[in-house]
């Protein structure tokens, strides 16, 4: 069979065959309980191991990857499709040891990619894997299915890649090939405005990339931690990168790895941890608070805690409920919009701006923050694209079971919060995309 008969033959099959492979739809009833001090073995961060998986996947040499301990769905998706397509990964102990792609493996071939629920592994992957192999079917599980990946699909247009649609031009699934031998190798245009990734996923690009891009960078950058952490780890590793308000200009390059790479926790994760603090009015300690440039905008937990209302020294928290009006702006940290608008409420208040991308998340966490909030009969009101919070409220029991729309930063906010008032959510299971630990630390099974 032609390599051509195969991408048709694989293409038709999936058009037949292709089904939402997860939901997770099932309630889950949580009742009132008490904390006095809880631990939090905060998990390994997801945005670090992602980035630092797919690039050693495309290392000749052997990588060691340690800190990986209770990772996430999302990332172990990455991992189990990585795997898929013939990269060797061993497991010793709490580290994973990547020795690059298996020697049978044939990059002539089409090959398929589930990610699960990640849409960071996903747009980290399309520019990359589809340079090695004749094409990649990309899909994921219903809610990463839904998720916009237009502008990026634009740029990959744009620069020569062939994008086969199965439902429409954004979702998934898809095909994705690249004839290297008609690619363009001049310039670009990338949207800026909605997400990072995109742009991260074409910096890692620049390890497979034989020839120097130009890409131009339209909208307001969001989640610029995120983008700089991509160029740091890649500049590190050999990339010739330059990143300028409006440019991301690549040269070819050469990958060189270190032996080993140590994942920081995430520290996004810690929101919930404060937000327990806040309801229970119990002590919190982390299992680690990683250096300032790996917190990737969630530093400004730490940073406005006082502010907010809490004792921090060192790893420890407590609400003290002594707190002032907040001002905070999430357009580096936007995972934390769901659990900080709750605490914001139950403390002095406060106002959360540079949340319009939170849209574009797993669910539109702006518009289902806002009705979270109100199913626990709290008031918040969104004016000039702003949260305008009052402090001070009370939670109340939720009159209906509530509704996590597959967002598994919904579903952690309302668990911690039905600890204190009872409740029954939509979504068992969704927290271990994150943090697989999170229900076991509350004493929930």
């Amino acid at each position: 069979m032609t390599n051509e008969h195969a991408r048709r033959s694989m293409a038709d099959a999936l058009d037949n065959e292709y089904q939402v492979i997860e939901d997770f739809n099932e309630p889950i009833s949580v009742d009132r309980r008490e904390y006095s001090e809880v631990y939090f073995n905060l998990p390994p961060s997801k945005s670090h191991l992602i980035r630092q998986l797919i690039i050693a996947s495309l290392s000749k040499k052997k990588v060691s990857i340690n800190g990986v301990k209770n990772a996430g769905r999302d990332v172990l998706s990455l991992k189990k499709s990585l795997i898929n397509i013939g990269v060797k990964i061993v497991e010793t102990g709490s580290d994973w040891t990547i020795e690059g792609f298996d020697e049978s493996v044939q990059f002539d071939s089409i090959v398929s990619m589930d990610m699960g629920n990640s849409g960071t592994a996903l747009r980290l992957s399309m520019a990359v894997y589809p340079m090695l192999f004749s094409g990649v079917i990309f899909s994921g599980d219903k809610s990463l299915s839904t998720r916009s990946n237009h502008d990026f699909i634009g740029s990959l247009r744009d620069y020569g890649f062939s994008v086969k649609k199965y439902q429409n031009d954004e979702n998934l699934p898809i095909l994705v090939s690249a004839d290297l031998n008609n690619m363009k190798s001049q310039s670009i245009s990338l949207n800026n405005d909605k997400s990072s990734q995109p742009l991260s996923g074409w910096m890692i690009a620049s390890f497979v990339i034989d020839s120097s891009l130009e890409i131009m960078l339209n909208g307001e950058q969001v989640s610029r931690k995120h983008a700089l952490l991509t160029e740091s780890i890649c500049s590190n590793y050999g990339a010739k990168l330059e990143l300028s308000d409006g440019f991301l200009h690549i040269k070819p390059s050469k990958l060189s790895m270190p032996d080993e790479v140590s994942i920081p926790v995430d520290t996004s994760i810690v929101s919930f941890a404060m937000l327990l603090s806040a309801i229970h009015n119990c002590k919190v300690e982390l299992s680690n608070w990683p250096k300032q440039e790996d917190c990737l905008g969630n530093d400004l937990l730490k940073l406005h805690s006082s502010e907010m209302g809490f004792d921090w020294q060192d790893n420890k928290i407590k609400f003290l409920d002594n707190g002032s009006y907040v001002e905070l702006d999430l357009t580096d940290s936007n995972d934390l919009i769901t659990p900080l608008s709750f605490i914001l409420a139950i403390s002095s208040g406060g106002k959360i701006s540079g949340i319009g991308h939170t849209q574009y998340k797993e669910s539109n966490r702006l518009e289902k923050t806002i009705e979270l909030m109100t199913t626990f009969g709290l008031k918040v009101d969104f004016e000039n694209e702003q949260l305008h919070i009052a402090g001070n409220q009370e939670l109340k029991i939720p009159s209906k079971a509530i509704n996590s729309y597959n967002d598994h930063r919904l579903y952690m906010t309302s668990v911690i919060l039905c600890t204190k008032v009872n409740g029954v959510i939509i979504g068992k299971g969704l927290h271990e995309i994150a943090d697989p630990c999170f229900m076991s630390r509350l004493g929930i099974l």
